[in-house]
């Protein structure tokens, strides 16, 4: 299927027709083609991702109970303390390697076989945008400028957000009631889609592991490795905890644990905090 035509652009709850509904010979479209529009979007908002250091992409993963066993402790076992230690990983986006922006496609209308002699009109009265990312356990910030180079498209700040999610995608669905016409040509098959993005982040995280002994002296959430040493804070009352002190801490007090490759994917937004869209009329030859 080719996209060939681009009809309208949403961003920032502004809709500008930026191709004349004016009807193009029919063996040869005459409106810019809508793919072209789609990567120059995406071209841009990979280049222009702007890392918020003051906030970082993060997440908590990797999370896990270790059992310290009973009796480990007296004191701790006569006071009602859990026999049991949650640790997890503070994975912090150090360094970005790459960005791919992926597009979603939903269908509006049609497809409508245009088979007369003559063009046709196909209309759609709402836009569907659906974006699908993975975000797992992270909080993600940023923006990114968008200005293209394309005649008559708009320019701004987009968003790079998610929440902490319990699920491993996240699906969002919004639907803007607004009607579009569209010029089909003769003997083409023709759809009104809406394309959204997603940005594919790939990069370095520091990766930091803490844990939760809730109830012990030392508070609830502690960096493991900034523990004195593993007998420091309670970690010397759970063998299992002790034993990955020794593997993780190898430097000593507040040591750099290794960093480890990450990988997130987000859906991106526009100004007013709706998903950055853009409707496409797509033709294809019957």
């Amino acid at each position: 299927m080719l996209r060939t035509s681009i009809f309208t652009i949403c961003f920032a709850l502004v809709w500008s027709t930026v191709a004349s509904s004016t009807a193009p010979a029919a063996s040869t479209p005459s409106i810019a083609s809508a793919q072209d529009v789609v990567n120059e979007y995406n071209n841009v908002l990979a280049k222009n991702y702007k890392l918020d250091t003051s906030n970082r992409p993060n997440s908590r993963q990797n999370i896990r109970k270790l059992n310290c066993g009973t009796g480990t402790n007296r004191l701790r076992e006569r006071m009602g303390y859990p026999d049991t230690v949650e640790v997890w990983d503070w994975n912090t986006l150090a360094s970005i390697t790459q960005i791919d922006i992926v597009n979603h496609y939903t269908t509006d209308v049609g497809p409508e076989i245009n088979t007369g002699p003559n063009d046709s009109t196909i209309k759609a009265i709402m836009s569907t945008a659906v974006a699908q990312a993975s975000t797992e356990g992270w909080v993600i910030g940023g923006t990114a400028s968008l200005t293209l180079g394309s005649k008559d498209l708009p320019s701004g700040t987009v968003t790079f957000s998610a929440q902490h999610t319990s699920t491993s995608t996240t699906t969002i669905t919004e639907t803007e009631t607004v009607e579009y016409d569209a010029t089909c040509p003769a003997g083409y098959t023709c759809s009104i889609e809406t394309v959204t993005f997603v940005a594919n982040i790939v990069g370095t995280c520091y990766n930091q592991t803490w844990f939760d002994f809730s109830g012990y002296n030392v508070g609830t959430d502690v960096q493991l490795c900034s523990l004195l040493n593993d007998k420091d804070g309670g970690a010397g009352d759970c063998p299992v905890l002790s034993t990955l002190y020794d593997h993780v801490c190898t430097h000593g007090v507040g040591t750099s644990q290794p960093n480890i490759p990450c990988e997130v994917s987000t859906p991106i937004w526009n100004e007013s905090g709706n998903l950055l869209s853009v409707v496409v009329v797509t033709t294809q030859k019957n």
